[in-house]
């Protein structure tokens, strides 16, 4: 699902340049209006004169929906990044292109929301032709140097997949999470259940809460984590085990049912042609610098490398963090001004 930031009722057509924002993994469009108007990317590239579209990848909350199947089967659960960039990416460029009647846009991702993109040009290469610029936040391709629970957990993904029951949502939608449990509809007012979840967001994803809005914290806690597949968690799972950037891995038997071949396929990072910026940071616990700069070598049309300029900025600061404008945005949006 993609929609506009903007609410005017404009006629389908805009002579403003379009940028898509892409979401990472168990966030939503959300994330990219998550600070004050004149700190969230999505309302200063609109300030700024951008057409600003929000992307949310299927199984989110806002993408549910589905013309035969619901999300109640473990059939709408059956995917991953794979399917995210063969697929939904596609669909909502081609969508935006043709609602404004635009020849090409641009594409600003933050960690899944770039992964997706490289599967896309792996899978459809015209789609370079179609974005003017691609900035990627926290960029995620290969997964060599796991960190934290990612280290722990990646080695036990086959077993983990099949005691969570195979294809189906993450988290769970019918099994309230600890938090929703032990703090009732407003866990926000109970001081007990913030430092829970502030706990949580710094083991799952090196969170430094020192940068974020506390003032925030109810805006954080209603929209982050959202939904995703176990499916798409295994996927990286197996990057991590593998420390290769490939398909889905079925096994060898299913590997030679879905690609005629024992191990899946690699994405390459040579078929992005289109110009590319990375931006990271060296506290980042789910990218690594080395798997950046491997990334970065491959990359034919990089023409801007990031590395942010404060040592404790984190995977999630990317778009919660209160000076995320002045370390990232402005940077970004000086990019778009380039191209």
């Amino acid at each position: 699902m993609v929609k506009r930031l903007d609410k005017s009722g404009r006629e389908p057509g805009s002579s403003k340049p379009a940028v898509l924002l892409q979401h990472g993994l168990l966030g939503s469009s959300a994330c990219w209006i998550a600070q004050s108007p004149a700190r969230a990317l999505a309302f200063m590239l609109a300030d700024r004169g951008y057409d600003v579209w929000l992307g949310n990848i299927r199984g989110t909350s806002y993408s549910h929906r589905h013309v035969n199947m619901s999300a109640d089967e473990s059939a709408f659960w059956d995917f991953s990044w794979d399917e995210m960039g063969r697929y939904d990416a596609p669909a909502m460029v081609d969508y935006i292109l043709g609602a404004t009647g635009q020849e090409g846009l641009y594409w600003v991702g933050h960690s899944m929301g770039t992964t997706m993109f490289w599967v896309m040009v792996n899978e459809r290469p015209e789609y370079n032709g179609k974005v003017r610029l691609m900035q990627a936040l926290a960029p995620v391709a290969r997964k060599s140097h796991a960190k934290f629970l990612q280290a722990k957990l990646a080695p036990h993904a086959d077993l983990l997949f099949r005691l969570v029951g195979g294809d189906g949502a993450f988290p769970p939608p019918s099994s309230p999470s600890a938090i929703d449990e032990l703090c009732g509809p407003n866990p926000w007012e109970n001081n007990v259940c913030r430092e829970m979840y502030t706990g949580l967001q710094a083991l799952v994803v090196g969170a430094n809460w020192a940068h974020l809005d506390k003032t925030q914290l109810p805006f954080y806690m209603t929209h982050f984590p959202d939904f995703t597949s176990t499916r798409t968690l295994y996927h990286y799972a197996q990057e991590c085990n593998s420390k290769l950037f490939t398909r889905f891995d079925y096994g060898t038997s299913g590997n030679q049912a879905h690609y005629g071949q024992d191990t899946p396929p690699a994405y390459a990072p040579e078929a992005v042609t289109c110009p590319v910026a990375l931006f990271w940071s060296d506290s980042d616990v789910l990218v690594d610098p080395d798997d950046v700069a491997w990334l970065a070598k491959r990359l034919p049309n990089l023409v801007d490398n990031v590395r942010v300029a404060l040592s404790d900025f984190t995977h999630v600061d990317f778009t919660f963090a209160v000076d995320a404008d002045g370390l990232v945005y402005d940077r970004v949006i000086e990019n778009l001004q380039r191209y």
